[in-house]
């Protein structure tokens, strides 16, 4: 699939402000936001190398050095952290992965459970919940394994190793990402996306591999949006299904290349192009926008926002970017942008 040239103008200046930046006092690998604590209000959740989740409030002012509540959960350094309510008791779980193979849930701050998924690292979690209610909480490690859990329970089990045969060289899971996508009949799935490090893109759906696409690099990051108009990408694997333009997912490369998923096809050409090996993307929704901007980091100190695949601002940070994540801090009905960087460093901004 080749992007179409197109005519249109993307030039409407962008612009950012900074609405708070604060520094941890504790390093972290992974954050997010939600809220957890009470029933209204945000918080930046923060799993740190001595596996404590930090929970920092966020109110109207710079959210304080001090973490107003603090959960150790007796396992390795925390790799990955996700908030969502999977135990149905009224308020959002937090859960963590981390570099002993270990999935801990906390609930309430308590330790719910923690299934010990691998003897390695996990580096990926995903949790995705379907419009039935049906939930899973999967994870991903460098040697392969793809593992869904509920709160308390296993439900599947992959290694990616028994599906690509590479017998030189073991597979790797570089990302997950739980996506909705159309099958080829127009009807809608909830599906992991799993890439490795053969330059293969894996669909899952509840265990199942529904099918493997070859990619032009290997992916580190992705997400899904909004990012083209559907006709500049034009018809593609499955051209009856009638997938709209938010039906896309844009692939960041080990290589600095961004692609575009699109009807089960993969762009043969890069989009956009980042410095340098991309490790983290996200969309951004702005209103009386039709379509998303897509926020890029990696190893590069910035965070570069592409408009339709060219660069339409680039916030410049004080160390690499180990988390982006899109939040309404601060009330106003409007998703900003909150990032976290190696140097321990917190900051919002808001885009218009």
């Amino acid at each position: 699939m080749k992007l179409k040239k197109t005519t249109d103008s993307t030039t409407d200046r962008l612009q950012c402000s900074v609405l708070w930046h604060f520094q941890t006092q504790e390093g972290f690998n992974n954050l997010c936001v939600d809220t957890v604590l009470r029933p209204k209000g945000l918080g930046i959740i923060t799993g740190g190398e001595d596996g404590i989740i930090r929970i920092y409030e966020i109110s109207s002012h710079t959210p304080s050095a001090e973490p107003q509540a603090c959960v150790e959960t007796k396992g390795g350094p925390i790799q990955c952290v996700a908030a969502h309510n999977v135990t149905r008791f009224g308020q959002n779980d937090l859960m963590t992965a981390d570099s002993q193979g270990t999935l801990t849930v906390v609930c309430g701050q308590q330790i719910l459970s923690r299934q010990s998924l691998a003897s390695h690292a996990l580096t990926c979690l995903q949790v995705q919940e379907d419009g039935r209610g049906y939930l899973e909480i999967v994870t991903g490690t460098e040697r392969g394994l793809i593992t869904a859990c509920q709160a308390s329970s296993q439900l599947w089990t992959m290694n990616l190793n028994d599906i690509v045969k590479v017998p030189t060289a073991p597979v790797s899971v570089r990302c997950l990402l739980g996506v909705e996508l159309p099958d080829s009949h127009g009807h809608n799935h909830h599906y992991m996306l799993a890439s490795d490090n053969m330059r293969r893109l894996h669909l899952i759906l509840h265990g199942h591999l529904v099918m493997s696409l070859s990619v032009p690099a290997v992916i580190t990051a992705m997400a899904q949006g909004a990012f083209f108009p559907a006709s500049q990408l034009g018809p593609a694997g499955n051209p009856g299904s009638g997938a709209g333009d938010s039906k896309q997912v844009a692939l960041g490369a080990a290589n600095g290349s961004i692609y575009i998923l699109y009807n089960m096809s993969v762009t043969a050409e890069e989009v956009a192009r980042a410095e340098s090996p991309i490790t983290h993307l996200a969309s951004l929704s702005l209103p009386d926008n039709p379509l998303d901007l897509l926020l890029c980091a990696g190893h590069f100190k910035m965070l570069s926002v592409y408009r339709q695949g060219e660069l339409a601002y680039k916030h410049a940070t004080s160390d690499w970017v180990n988390s982006v994540v899109t939040a309404d801090v601060d009330g106003d009905g409007v998703n900003e942008v909150v990032i976290g960087c190696l140097d321990k460093t917190v900051t919002a901004l808001k885009f218009s």
